[in-house]
């Protein structure tokens, strides 16, 4: 903590002291009912090396399905359907608008930079937040490079004589297989947040493991009965569930739960879809014919609960849709050609189409595909360019390309507008795509190279979801009419993201979702500190029942709001309510169809304290919802005469109710807290040094936070009060900061009601902070009876490992007081 910081500590406990001396589960479906013999059955999948497959094809040509069924039916999953097409609605939903053929914006609205800059190959790039990985050759092997896109700095994860390939992050984490090009390989996850790594085991197939939210899944053919292992960051745990014979499995996940396509070497199989909190397994599609797995140019078929899935129905191949949180099952497409690959995404879902040719999920470029893209809340499909495609996460983005490795060209879709565009370069072809946060990454080589070069590149939009068919930007005499939160239609409700940064300083980042009609809303704030560093995170709930915000180092309260108390208030705090053009006098504005852009030089009032000849360049770039008059997005940049610069930038997105699958809740509040806890005594655990803690009685732990370059914070104060008693920091020895604290507190000194000292323990360098109870403004003080003393502490400290797990656990009040 820096001393400035340090010295509001005391004036913020008496502050508190005088405050407190005034004061003085959801429910699954029952599936039983759908086929109660389901668990007495007995499965038996045999593959053709199969003594008895010459029996079961007998049993099938004589039309033996009932008998053979008996065969196909695990004896510990619950089967969900025997008959997907069979649906509850009666016939197969098809929508009666034909599609639409998307045309291609001659406007470009992406900046692409190239990101990797290496003699070598920089390939298979994979982007979450400002975090862009990639594998590198370095001219003896491949090891796994990882760039911070805010600051530009880049570090090698991996520096050994081993080959490691294909990165692919969720939540700080990052998973590669490591090995020969032929195997066999291990899986390894490296959190590059809390600096922890570990080991996953083994992988069978070369690339086929995927990772979303908390959950990283693999296929396992260990055993003779083959299954898949899945492994939660959070909880450390891996577990291994079995399926039974089957030739080939083909597992995914989106975080929560897992879908695994198993299939013998027909291709035929079950769809089983397996839920991590419960440990529950279900198959949801049993006996598929020509059960066709997702195109290996993406792996999201599961979503939010919901499974896509592609099968032979008839003669040809059809799109099927399961949702587990409804038990609504429904055929997606009906028609006489191969509807294939399918992934989902938000309300977003994209296939291809193969007619005339034999289905194959990675066959090469031809013209007889197509890519398809449906918007399941309105029915609206269109139609791409391209034979393959990739959806980002939440179905904002799509990328379509002819072919996964070597294109020539690919397109971006934006969803929410409809715009089409075109990337290419002359004299190179791409390989790889990966979108993620409306960003779009791939690495480029050259057509004809001379040596070999690859490098990642990052293409970002200037203005997402600028309108398709933009035209030529015109003056307007008035400044638009804009309008907020109230403006949300009924039955809608908004989901936002912001970022604020500052050049060489803070910065933040929030993500809500706001429903005005029940005046809710969740609110996510990270703060962070000169060139992105120490975040702090902030969680607000507003729900009927109240509001609970949860703040790093005091856990979860209940009462107002960060922003504005009011409940309208609120609500356009959490809407990130745009800066109107009653507030840029003198601007001048342009409009280009439904985007808007203005410019002015602001200058402080004569009565304001500035700089002589202050003034403050202004930009505001605008995409405007025409129907509501709400701006889906907003850029507002500010620069001084010093060049220093701020810059503002909020996305906006209208969304059905009935498409909001996670509304706001209380509890969320609650486990993010719990989390955040959980995270922090890990990341001190994993610390390169030996942390210590205090076993001193009268006190508890009552805050713990891991710091930038492997800091430690830990402050233990009275169970009873939110008054702290003792704050231990750690600094890693060999640091500059480190010898500089040592040399100021070494001897121990009284600074502004603490006595604060630093001495040397093992490779770290600890300070201690003893509060002074006496300034605290209370009638007496709180901390008298403990009889602190800088021996007495010093004599009490104990390494974390040698603590109890009751020592860690949360304070009283850390998740609601």
């Amino acid at each position: 903590m820096r001393d400035s910081e340090e010295r509001k500590k005391p004036a913020e406990d008496r502050r508190l002291g005088q405050l407190l001396s005034q004061a003085a589960p959801s429910a699954r479906l029952d599936w039983g009912a759908v086929q109660a013999e389901a668990e007495r059955r007995r499965r038996r999948r045999l593959a053709t090396r199969s003594a008895f497959s010459l029996a079961a094809a007998l049993l099938l040509a004589l039309g033996g399905w009932a008998f053979w069924q008996e065969f196909l039916v695990a004896e510990d999953v619950v089967v969900i359907t025997d008959d997907v097409v069979g649906d509850d609605s009666g016939a197969a939903s098809e929508w009666d608008t034909p599609p639409s053929t998307v045309a291609v914006s001659e406007e470009s609205s992406w900046e692409i930079t190239q990101i990797s800059d290496n003699p070598g190959m920089d390939m298979v790039p994979w982007l979450e937040g400002d975090y862009l990985a990639w594998r590198s050759h370095d001219g003896q092997d491949w090891e796994i490079f990882l760039e911070n896109l805010e600051d530009g700095t880049e570090q090698n994860l991996t520096d050994d004589e081993q080959d490691q390939w294909e990165p692919r992050m969720s939540g700080g984490w990052i998973v590669w297989q490591e090995g020969d090009s032929g195997g066999p390989y291990r899986l390894w996850a490296y959190n590059h947040v809390s600096g922890e790594r570990r080991e996953l085991g083994s992988l069978d197939w070369y690339g086929q493991y995927v990772i979303a939210g908390d959950l990283v899944v693999w296929p396992d053919y260990s055993r003779s009965k083959v299954g898949f292992k899945v492994h939660s960051f959070s909880t450390g745990e891996t577990r291994e569930v079995e399926l039974g014979e089957y030739e080939e499995v083909w597992p995914t996940t989106d975080g929560v739960q897992v879908g695994v396509q198993a299939v013998d070497s027909r291709g035929d199989g079950d769809l089983f879809l397996y839920e991590w909190q419960t440990g529950s397994l279900e198959i949801i599609a049993p006996a598929v014919r020509g059960l066709a797995r997702g195109s290996w140019t993406e792996d999201n078929w599961v979503a939010d609960g919901r499974v896509v899935w592609s099968m032979l129905e008839g003669e040809d191949r059809e799109i099927f849709f399961y949702d587990s949180r409804t038990g609504r099952r429904e055929q997606l497409t009906d028609n006489e050609v191969d509807d294939v690959a399918p992934v989902l995404g938000g309300p977003t879902l994209v296939w291809y189409q193969m007619q005339g040719e034999a289905y194959d999920p990675i066959g090469p470029p031809s013209p007889n595909r197509s890519v398809q893209m449906r918007d399941l809340s309105t029915g609206e499909t269109v139609v791409l360019p391209g034979a393959f495609a990739w959806l980002q996460q939440d179905g904002d983005l799509l990328a379509t390309a002819s072919w996964p490795q070597k294109w020539e060209e690919m397109y971006l879709y934006q969803v929410e507008s409809g715009r089409l565009e075109r990337i290419a370069r002359d004299g190179k072809v791409g390989s790889w795509i990966q979108l993620a946060g409306g960003r779009a990454t791939w690495y480029w080589e050259d057509a004809d190279p001379e040596g070999p070069t690859a490098e990642v590149m990052l293409a970002r939009p200037v203005i997402p979801g600028a309108a398709a068919g933009s035209q030529p930007w015109r003056p307007l005499d008035e400044p638009p009419e804009l309008a907020g939160v109230e403006a949300v239609p009924p039955g809608f409700a908004v989901q936002v993201r912001a970022s604020t940064s500052t050049s060489g300083s803070a910065g933040e980042e929030t993500e809500s979702l706001v429903i005005p009609e029940t005046e809710s809303y969740r609110l996510q704030r990270t703060d962070h500190g000169p060139e992105g560093r120490e975040p702090f995170s902030t969680l607000e709930v507003r729900t009927p029942g109240g509001i609970l915000t949860y703040s790093e180092g005091i856990g979860v309260r209940r009462g107002q709001p960060m922003g504005p108390g009011e409940s309208a208030d609120a609500l356009e705090w959490a809407f990130q309510q745009v800066v109107g053009p009653d507030l840029l006098p003198g601007a001048s504005w342009e409009r280009s169809g439904n985007r808007y852009r203005a410019e002015a030089t602001l200058r402080p009032p004569p009565s304001a304290e500035a700089p002589k000849n202050f003034t403050a360049e202004v930009t505001l770039e605008m995409l405007v919802d025409e129907g509501t008059r709400i701006p889906l997005y907003s850029r507002l940049a500010v620069r001084d005469t010093k060049d220093a610069e701020e810059v503002t930038e909020v996305q906006r997105t209208l969304i059905p109710l009935a498409a909001v699958t996670d509304p706001p809740s209380l509890d969320d509040v609650r486990e993010f807290a719990a989390k955040r806890w959980r995270s922090e005594i890990e990341a001190a655990r994993a610390l390169p040094y030996q942390a210590v803690g205090l076993d001193y009685p009268g006190l508890r732990l009552n805050v713990i936070r891991t710091t930038a370059a492997n800091g430690l914070r830990l402050e233990y104060g009275l169970p009873d009060k939110p008054v702290t008693a003792v704050i231990i920091e750690h600094f890693p020895a060999a640091t500059p900061e480190a010898r500089k604290e040592l040399e100021r507190w070494e001897e121990p000194t009284y600074d502004e009601g603490s006595l604060v000292t630093a001495f040397a323990r093992g490779d770290a360098v600890v300070r201690l902070i003893l509060m002074d109870g006496s300034t605290m403004g209370l009638p007496e003080d709180p901390l008298a009876h403990l009889d602190l003393s800088l021996d007495k502490v010093k004599g009490a400290l104990v390494p974390l490992d040698q603590l109890p797990p009751s020592h860690f656990d949360p304070p009283e009040g850390w998740l609601e007081n």
